[in-house]
């Protein structure tokens, strides 16, 4: 978007304006920052590796002209394995694989001949029962993202570590639809990063829309995500969207909710396909 309204004043600023405004005031701005069309929350993103700067809103309230045109950034661009294995209905959740860590989690029959090449071939017992097709934590969250049916669907996950199963609409929850029922419960949460925050003890808070939990990343994790998608400032995480198999945790003040997530193949983050 070109423009975005301040919310309790209601000035209406052009990307560009804002981006010349002192830093001091444009970061005091730039937290109650709303869609012109719509009123929903908004987001400044700084000047790109392009060198442009907009704003953005995800998501739009229904039936906001301004809204990415349905399909603008469609699911369709899923590997075709994987929107086989959603439109099955039920499938299990593949861990997260940041750039750099082994790929080589598959097992292999150990009887197999050997050939040319870094494997063998895989065999299956006869009769042995078809296995759950899987779907990887990045698509899940693309998913999610750019289908707001799906994630309201009756779709079983099944999840890691012996955990059962599960439906879309009930363990995928939006960060914008936590409620205090949901501390210390483990969930599938998701949502839009606004803009990075201060520094904490090395590490980052990246904040989200007003009002819902934050996420803490320690420094250990910041670098692994930023290197994971070849990120050079933490601006960048303005206008990503994330999702995170964790817990909801609260403040030890009992004020605040927000998400600390510690093990890299069940965190990711997709940056905002408009910044390319």
């Amino acid at each position: 978007m070109d423009l975005a309204k301040h919310g309790p004043s209601g000035v209406t600023y052009l990307a560009i304006e804002f981006q010349r405004l002192d830093p001091v005031e444009r970061e005091r701005l730039r937290e109650q920052l709303v869609c012109t069309g719509c009123e929903a929350a908004a987001y400044y993103v700084p000047p790109t590796k392009r060198g442009t700067c907009y704003f953005g809103a995800r998501p739009h309230n229904v039936g906001c002209t301004l809204a990415a045109p349905e399909g603008a950034h469609s699911p369709s661009s899923l590997p075709e394995a994987e929107q086989r294995a959603i439109a099955s209905g039920t499938w299990r959740l593949r861990p997260h694989r940041p750039q750099g860590r082994s790929q080589h989690h598959l097992e292999q029959d150990p009887d197999a001949a050997p050939h040319e090449g870094k494997g063998r071939r895989y065999t299956q017992a006869p009769g042995a029962r078809r296995s759950t097709p899987s779907v990887g934590f990045l698509s899940l969250l693309t998913k999610l993202e750019e289908d707001p049916a799906f994630a309201s669907s009756t779709d079983t996950i099944e999840l890691p570590s012996g955990r059962g199963t599960a439906r879309v609409r009930s363990y995928c929850v939006n960060v914008v639809d936590v409620t205090e029922e949901l501390v210390n419960r483990r969930k599938l949460y998701w949502g839009t990063i606004y803009k990075p925050g201060e520094v904490w003890d090395g590490g980052r808070w990246l904040y989200t829309q007003w009002g819902s939990p934050n996420v803490l990343l320690s420094a250990d994790m910041l670098q692994l995500v930023m290197e994971d998608n070849d990120m050079d400032s933490v601006e960048e995480f303005s206008g990503a969207s994330f999702l995170h198999l964790g817990y909801l945790n609260r403040s030890r003040e009992g004020g605040t909710t927000y998400f600390k997530p510690k093990e890299p193949e069940w965190f990711a983050v997709r940056l905002d396909p408009d910044r390319n």
